[in-house]
């Protein structure tokens, strides 16, 4: 069987940008059309599903877990960070200070396991989301220089 890297990852998914080591973008996702492709932004195509990213109105809802936008855009910024086509992730996520105690249980639950994605059509990846830590928004700082850089 395949050995797969695992890569470490730290994500603070705010409302209005999504920041993690050497990356910064809107936490914007417009579904497109399949016959639409984005000339403003990168694509990624999930569950059959074609998203631009960066582009349009961040999604300010309150509650991250369990929601399609804020997947979207963890999956968006994973494939940006992971060049292999196949790998394994432990990931570091942020909420906020008043939503940390429900999301650090909720927001896991439908991120552990398999995901296929297309990068701007091209460029396949599996990724195998095998951990996820939420800390509050002011420690990801502190995970992401951890360990010597450890993370990606």
């Amino acid at each position: 069987m395949e050995s797969l890297k695992t890569h470490k990852i730290v994500i603070n998914n705010g409302y209005y940008n999504v920041k993690s080591k050497n990356l910064l973008f809107k936490s914007c996702v417009e579904e497109l059309d399949d016959k639409i492709e984005s000339t403003f932004g990168d694509t990624l195509i999930y569950q059959g599903k074609t998203y631009a990213v960066g582009i349009g109105q961040p999604s300010l809802t309150m509650n991250k877990d369990d929601n399609l936008v804020n997947k979207i855009l963890i999956l968006y910024a994973i494939a940006q960070q992971v060049k292999e086509p196949r790998a394994n992730i432990d990931l570091v996520l942020s909420a906020p200070p008043f939503t940390y105690k429900n999301q650090k249980n909720t927001l896991p639950l439908y991120l552990i396991g398999k995901h296929e994605v297309v990068l701007n059509g091209m460029e396949y990846r599996t990724f195998y989301i095998n951990d996820v830590m939420v800390l509050p928004e002011t420690f990801v700082v502190f995970a992401n220089n951890n360990d010597g850089g450890r993370y990606d």
